[in-house]
């Protein structure tokens, strides 16, 4: 399960998942390609977190999505897969759809505001 759970500040120390992790290190990378594919994923956390961060990189750097990327982000934040996540101590499930409406829900603009500012 530790694999799927997208975690921003998670347990007593307050550590991101293996999950967020993998996302650090393409965003460090700069490895934007690997993220755009993980829309493709098999996995509604990556998907979820390759949505946040590609997004970000369009509000970023005022560029735009090619119109595949588009779609597939379009297409996954209107569906209600399950999106495994935790809070602190408090694992739980929302839907990629209800993750969407209710942002900032597990702290992702504070995770995404240190791995990708807007300046």
């Amino acid at each position: 399960m530790e694999k799927l759970t997208v975690g921003f500040m998670c347990g007593s120390s307050a550590d991101t998942t293996p999950l967020v992790d993998k996302m650090n290190d393409l965003v460090k990378e700069k490895n934007y390609s690997e993220i755009s594919s993980l829309l493709n994923s098999k996995n509604s956390g990556e998907i979820f977190l390759a949505i946040l961060v590609l997004e970000r990189l369009v509000e970023k750097k005022n560029d735009s999505l090619k119109e595949e990327e588009r779609n597939k982000i379009i297409f996954w934040k209107s569906l209600s897969i399950p999106v495994y996540n935790c809070l602190r101590c408090f694992s739980d499930m929302h839907s990629m759809k209800e993750l969407f409406e209710n942002k900032n829900s597990l702290e992702e603009i504070s995770w995404l505001n240190k791995m990708l500012p807007i300046e």
